[in-house]
């Protein structure tokens, strides 16, 4: 098997987990629908709202394209692979009878976003391994958009008036879509502060006279 298969297969399974951990996040007991084991509702609510999030669905197909590394396959694989994700996703829940077969009609939407946005995002993804300011404007692209969708979104402020675990989960996502942005954001412009000193070191001995 050749390494651009292996990466194709990579970035499929990829894709097919996050289907499968969003659709097993989703699951919710006859207990937990009447108000008990709260515990566990919380808990899966914070993996729910975490995996569900813009940043994971958007991240995706930008990890898909970094896999892939070739432009062109980068394209082909934002929008495989959020497919993919898809399918598995309802597929599941409606073969296992925790989701109806209507389902894929009533989010007919997502099928289609996931082709028109997900290919610029595949190659958002293959453009990150560049060296240059670009490159660093594409890894850039994930960590930025978890702290946007930290700080824009109801996540933080779930007010007061819903269920005390529900609240505790969307401020623990909401809290971990900041801190995973802020942290990778700083790993990124590290990584390409140090990269960038090694180039010019580099270069700076491939100039020196011998």
């Amino acid at each position: 098997m050749d390494t651009g298969t292996r990466r194709w297969l990579v970035a499929l399974a990829v894709g097919a987990g996050v289907g499968i951990v969003a659709w097993l996040s989703n699951l919710t007991t006859e207990a937990q629908m009447a108000g008990g084991d709260r515990v566990w509702w919380g808990v899966r609510t914070f993996v729910s709202r975490v995996v569900n999030s813009g940043t994971v669905w958007a991240g995706l197909p930008v990890l898909a394209g970094w896999i892939v590394r070739r432009p062109t396959h980068a394209v082909l694989a934002g929008v495989v692979v959020s497919e993919v994700a898809l399918v598995v996703h309802y597929a599941v829940g409606s073969l296992t009878g925790t989701m109806p077969w209507a389902s894929w009609a009533d989010n007919w939407y997502w099928f289609v976003a996931a082709v028109l946005l997900c290919a610029p995002l595949g190659l958002v993804g293959a453009a990150a391994h560049r060296r240059d300011l670009w490159g660093l404007a594409c890894r850039l692209v994930v960590p930025v958009g978890a702290i946007t969708e930290s700080l824009t979104s109801h996540l933080l402020r779930p007010g007061f008036s819903v269920d005390l675990a529900d609240r505790v989960a969307s401020v623990a996502a909401g809290s971990v879509l900041l801190v995973g942005g802020v942290v990778g954001a700083l790993l990124v412009l590290c990584s390409w502060w140090r990269s960038g000193r090694s180039d010019h070191r580099a270069a700076t001995r491939a100039g020196s006279p011998g």
